[in-house]
């Protein structure tokens, strides 16, 4: 099987398993003329030719950089080091055996030849018969006896809305205002660039816009300023705070590295920032003086605040000894304090993590093309935890992973989607484990392959929307990037219908145990 890493992207230069970037770095080695995001010397992917495991790179190859593609196996071996090659990191295929060591023709993102059939042999059931594979046409559910097809019903493609003035470079993070700015969806770049659009009437209208010195690596609305106010996570160590009525910018917070994640915490005034150095910072805008840090013992990947709950998580690249899934750490906003820590049930690197409307839980995507559902530590709840692929496609007998970039929640019914590096957007109920809609080139006639970045459920509880970002995820480093025209890069908003989110009773209740990875 091989793995397209996309979605592991330039925002985690810093982390085990990066795409190739030929760019300046923000805090690169000295010795790479042009190293890849935050990294050392040369980087992941400029493979010797030899058998020496790709973990334990020869010389003074790291993790970040961009020339041969990680998992380019010799002798059918797993994570292997593999020939030199002209692409970048992760996953890309090449004339010479790829990832898992079997060829594959060359191809953009790992598109499939045909849909697949199924999405894998369980989720979380345990067997092929309850799992969350083995689609059959017409079926919808996932967890059901025959598996993890699809909705037979094709989407309305008239309900994709596209922005006005796209961005010119790739796409990092989106967010949705609230309250009077409940219609306006903030995105950041690459390029630090920050452009703000109304999803509604006047449709896909570019507000404004403002640029930063360095790459966007979040973005959040402050959740009740009713004049509009956005913040930014850059990778030049800074927080930005940009005033959308004045249309002016100020630094508000910086940490010792990169600032991957940036949420306001409404009920207690205060701004929660986490960093590749390790801690996630507390904030008060109005005061320059930090209110609080918290060592979590490991780069932050990504972080999520409950809007109501004083719950708040980060997850971090440490993990257990043999794996890359790293831990989420729950923390106490009342006490912004950090309670112990909880093992990914994932085994690769962490790309998203979003809690669960009602608090008790929160699921997690990786690069691996997975996706875990985990509860807190609460008596009668960690049984309950199950773990499922997903964004996964079938290209010449092969089976590609692709990257989970984005898990987010809708209030509505609180079900989720996810959105990964295949192009595809993907409708779930957790409840009944059941797959409710896909859109993208596997599912339905969105036919466009493009990866999607980042992706998030609009704050309207009642109708909400969806927007999604399309850009290239770098899995293929600076050699990729040159075949994804500009047209590419949009922002695109789904008009979310009931058809989309409602659950679907499926009988499946004898399959709601879950846990067992597959």
């Amino acid at each position: 099987m091989a793995f397209n890493f996309g979605g592991t992207q330039r925002a985690f230069g810093g982390s085990t398993f990066q795409g190739g970037s030929s760019r300046p770095a923000f805090g690169a080695g000295a010795t790479s003329p042009k190293p890849a995001f935050g990294m050392g010397t040369h980087g992941f992917g400029q493979q010797q030719q030899q058998q020496q495991s790709a973990f334990q790179t020869p010389k003074a190859n790291v993790f970040g950089g961009g020339g041969g593609g990680f998992g380019t196996a010799k002798s059918g071996g797993v994570f292997r080091g593999g020939q030199t090659s002209t692409f970048g990191a992760f996953g890309s295929t090449q004339q010479s055996s790829t990832a898992f060591g079997k060829p594959q023709p060359s191809t953009a993102f790992g598109a499939p030849s045909t849909p697949p059939s199924g999405f894998g042999n369980t989720f979380g059931g345990g067997s092929i018969g309850k799992g969350f594979g083995q689609a059959s046409p017409g079926n919808s559910g996932f967890g059901t006896s025959t598996g993890f097809a699809m909705s037979t019903a094709p989407p309305n493609i008239a309900s994709e809305i596209a922005m006005n003035q796209q961005p010119t470079e790739d796409i990092q993070c989106l967010d949705w205002g609230h309250g009077p700015m409940s219609n306006m969806v903030a995105v950041g770049c690459w390029d630090g660039q920050l452009n703000i659009y109304q999803a509604t009437a006047p449709l896909g209208q570019l507000m404004m816009q403002t640029k930063f010195d360095a790459p966007i690596l979040d973005v959040a609305f402050h959740p009740t300023a009713a004049t509009g106010q956005v913040y930014a996570a850059t990778a030049d160590k800074k927080v930005q705070l940009f005033d959308v009525q004045s249309q002016k910018s100020m630094q508000i917070a910086e940490h010792q590295e990169a600032v991957r994640t940036v949420h306001y915490i409404a009920n207690a005034n205060i701004l929660m920032t986490g960093s590749w150095d390790g801690t996630v910072g507390f904030w008060d805008p109005r005061s320059p003086a930090q209110a609080g840090s918290i060592s979590v013992g490991g780069k932050v990947y990504a972080a999520d605040v409950h809007p109501s709950m004083p719950k708040a998580v980060a997850a971090t690249s440490t993990g257990n000894p043999g794996t890359f899934g790293g831990q989420i750490v729950p923390i106490d906003l009342s006490s912004m304090s950090a309670l112990p820590p909880i093992n990914s049930m994932l085994k690769l690197q962490t790309r998203c993590v979003t809690i669960f409307p009602d608090g008790d839980g929160f699921a997690v995507g990786s690069i691996e093309g997975r996706c875990s559902i985990q509860y807190f530590n609460e008596p009668g709840k960690t049984n309950r935890d199950f773990n499922f692929k997903c964004h996964r496609t079938q290209q010449g007998g092969q089976t590609l992973a692709h990257s989970v970039n984005a898990v987010t929640f809708n209030y509505k019914y609180k079900t989720f989607a996810t959105a990964g590096s295949d192009g595809d957007f993907v409708f779930w109920d957790k409840e009944e484990r059941n797959r409710l809609k896909v859109y993208g080139p596997t599912g339905t006639n969105l036919s466009d392959q493009t990866p999607i970045t980042a992706a998030k459920f609009s704050n309207d509880s009642m109708n909400p929307m969806l927007a999604y970002a399309r850009s290239y995820d770098w899995h293929k480093g600076v050699h990729g990037r040159q075949d994804h025209a500009q047209d590419r890069i949009r922002v695109m908003v789904h008009t979310v219908t009931d058809g989309d989110i409602k659950p679907k009773k499926t009988g499946g209740g004898n399959n709601r145990r879950g846990g067992r990875r597959r």
